[in-house]
């Protein structure tokens, strides 16, 4: 198991030293999805309000930040719905981001249950990044849901405001004229 979870720290931290095409599902769906799903299983209480006020404060500006140093680059080639092919690269800056949230992850985990597995929870951390779509199989804590969900959808929402051709690669195919 521990070698296993190397070679996914591994191939994680690699993939963020690469380009990566922009892609809604990614940027857009699933973070969308993961929010949904913590408003369903949450449970409003002064404890609860607070933990919630932690998590935007910290999705918000850890976000901006790894949005604000991601590398974009525009193509020159458009896609199939002639929006501009955007790629899109974190570097360091996103991974120190990333273990920022898992340590807010490890510390949500350890005031609200009491215990802690570290291995366990990087694990599932790893393998959520990688593999995008277990959020939608994926049947976390509301706190690990909306910190997921809002730090991946401010990252999502800074790169839009900070790049216009991100935000023109993700918009819906129906908004796009057909040249």
């Amino acid at each position: 198991m521990n070698i296993v979870l190397l070679l996914l720290i591994f191939y994680f931290t690699k993939k963020q030293f690469e380009f990566e095409k922009t892609k809604r599902i990614y940027l857009l769906i699933i973070p969308v999805y993961s929010i949904i799903m913590f408003l369903l299983s949450f449970k409003p209480s002064v404890s609860n309000n607070l933990y919630l006020l932690v998590i935007l404060v910290i999705s918000g500006i850890v976000s901006y930040i790894q949005a604000k140093y991601t590398e974009t680059i525009t193509l020159p080639d458009k896609d199939k719905y002639n929006r501009p092919v955007t790629e899109i690269k974190g570097g360091y800056v996103y991974l120190l981001g990333w273990i920022v949230i898992f340590i807010a992850e490890l510390i949500l985990i350890w005031f609200k249950v009491g215990r802690l597995n570290i291995l366990e929870t990087l694990s599932e951390e790893i393998t959520l990044d990688l593999f995008k779509f277990k959020h939608f199989g994926n049947d976390s804590s509301w706190f690990i849901l909306a910190l997921s969900g809002f730090s991946s959808y401010f990252y999502s929402l800074w790169l839009r405001l900070f790049n216009p051709d991100v935000k023109k690669s993700l918009n819906r195919r129906k908004n796009q004229s057909i040249k």
